[in-house]
C-alpha cells in the first residue's frame, strides 16, 4: 500500500509540473553567446538611445548658453548677476554635457553587467538542473541496489520504501530545477528586449577563469570615470568660478560672497566624499573577488572528497557493511558540494565582471 502511494504521489507531481517543463521546448531555440546577448540588449534597449539623445540636448543647451553669453558685451558686465549670465551659465551647460556623456557610458556598462548577471544566472540554473538530474540518477541507482539487497535478504522492505521515497523526492527536485531554469530564461529574454516565450540556449560555457586585477590601477580608473566623482569635479569647477566672480563684486561681509564661499567649501567636501565612496566600492569588490577565488579553489577539493565518499559509501552498502541512510547522506553531501561550487563560481564571475565594466555595487 505504501509503495503504491509513493508511486501515485510521484506521478501526480510529474503530471502537475510537466506542462511548465515543456513550454519552452515548444519554441524555437535561440543560441546566444554572452557577447551576442550583450549586443542584442544594447540594440533593443530604449534607455540607451534616450541617454544618447540627452547628449544632443545638452549640446544644444550649451550652444544656446554660449550664444546668450556672447550677446553680452564685456563692458556690460558691471554686476554679479550679469557676470553669472556671461561666464557661469555656459560653464553650467558644459557641466551638463560632461555628465550626459559620462552617463551614457555608465548606463551601457550597467546594462552589460545586468545582461551578464542574467546570463550567468541562466547558466547557474542549467547547472543546478544538471545536478538535480545527477542526484536523481544516483537515487535511482540506490533504489536498484536496495531492491537487489532486499531480494537477497540483506535489508528489510522498509529500506526499499525509503529508497523509493528518496527517488520521488529527487524527481520533484528535478521538476523544480526545470521551472527555475525556465524562469531564468524569461528573465534573460526580458533583459534582451525579447518576448518572454523566447527560448534561449546559452552557448558560452560556465567555467572558472582566474583574472588578475591591478587594484591601484582600478582605483585610479574609477576615480576618473565614476559618474558621482565626475559630477563632484564639475560641481567644484562651478563653485570655484562662481566664487571668483563673487570676490570681484562683493566684500567678505556680504551675503552673496559668503554664500559663494560656502558653496565652494561644500563642493570640496562633496568631491572628497564621492572619491572615498568610489574607492571603497572598488576595494570591497577586490576583496569579494579574492574571497570567491579562494572559496572556489577550496570547494573544488571538497567536491573531489564528496565524490570519493559517495563512491565508498555506495560500495560499502553493496557489500552489506553500510546502511542505505549512510549512502543517501553521502549522496546528499555530494549534491550540496556541487551546488556550493556552482554558487561560488557564479559569485566569482560576477565579481570579475564588475572590474571589466567599472560598475561596482
Amino acid at each position: 500500500m505504501k509503495k503504491k502511494l509513493i508511486v501515485a504521489v510521484s506521478m501526480l507531481l510529474m503530471l502537475t509540473l510537466l506542462p511548465s517543463m515543456s513550454v519552452l521546448a515548444e519554441e524555437k531555440a535561440l543560441n546566444l553567446t554572452l557577447d551576442q546577448a550583450i549586443e542584442l540588449a544594447l540594440a533593443n534597449n530604449n534607455q540607451v538611445e534616450l541617454n544618447r539623445l540627452s547628449i544632443e540636448k545638452a549640446k544644444l543647451k550649451l550652444e544656446q548658453s554660449k550664444y546668450s553669453a556672447k550677446k553680452i558685451p564685456e563692458e556690460a558686465v558691471t554686476n554679479y548677476d550679469t557676470a553669472l549670465a556671461k561666464y557661469i551659465a555656459p560653464l553650467s551647460s558644459q557641466m551638463e554635457l560632461t555628465l550626459a556623456e559620462a552617463q551614457v557610458n555608465v548606463s551601457e556598462n550597467v546594462l552589460k553587467l545586468q545582461v551578464e548577471s542574467n546570463y550567468y544566472e541562466l547558466l547557474k540554473k542549467k547547472t543546478a538542473l544538471d545536478n538535480a538530474k545527477n542526484a536523481l540518477t544516483r537515487a535511482q541507482e540506490q533504489l536498484r541496489i536496495t531492491k537487489e539487497s532486499y531480494k537477497a535478504g540483506v535489508v528489510a522492505q522498509n529500506e526499499v520504501i525509503g529508497a523509493e521515497i528518496n527517488v520521488a523526492s529527487k524527481e520533484a527536485a528535478v521538476l523544480t530545477a526545470q521551472n527555475n531554469y525556465n524562469k531564468a530564461v524569461m528573465n534573460l529574454a526580458q533583459a534582451l528586449g525579447l518576448g518572454l516565450d523566447t527560448q534561449i540556449v546559452p552557448a558560452t560555457q560556465f567555467s572558472f577563469q582566474p583574472v588578475t586585477v591591478d587594484l591601484e590601477a582600478e582605483v585610479a580608473k574609477v576615480l576618473e570615470n565614476d559618474v558621482s566623482v565626475i559630477g563632484a569635479k564639475e560641481g567644484l569647477k562651478m563653485a570655484e568660478a562662481t566664487f571668483e566672480q563673487a570676490k570681484g563684486y562683493y566684500t567678505p561681509n556680504v551675503f552673496a560672497y559668503r554664500d559663494a564661499e560656502y558653496n565652494l567649501e561644500k563642493a570640496k567636501v562633496e568631491l572628497k566624499k564621492a572619491q572615498d565612496e568610489a574607492e571603497l566600492k572598488v576595494r570591497k569588490a577586490y576583496l569579494d573577488l579574492q574571497s570567491a577565488q579562494k572559496g572556489y579553489e577550496t570547494l573544488e577539493k571538497s567536491l573531489e572528497l564528496a565524490r570519493e565518499s559517495y563512491r565508498v559509501a555506495k560500495l560499502r552498502f553493496e557489500a552489506g557493511v553500510a546502511t542505505r541512510l549512510e549512502m543517501e547522506q553521502a549522496a546528499d553531501k555530494l549534491s550540496e558540494q556541487e551546488a556550493s561550487l556552482m554558487e561560488t563560481l557564479y559569485a566569482y564571475n560576477l565579481a570579475a565582471a564588475q572590474f571589466r565594466y567599472g560598475i561596482f555595487n
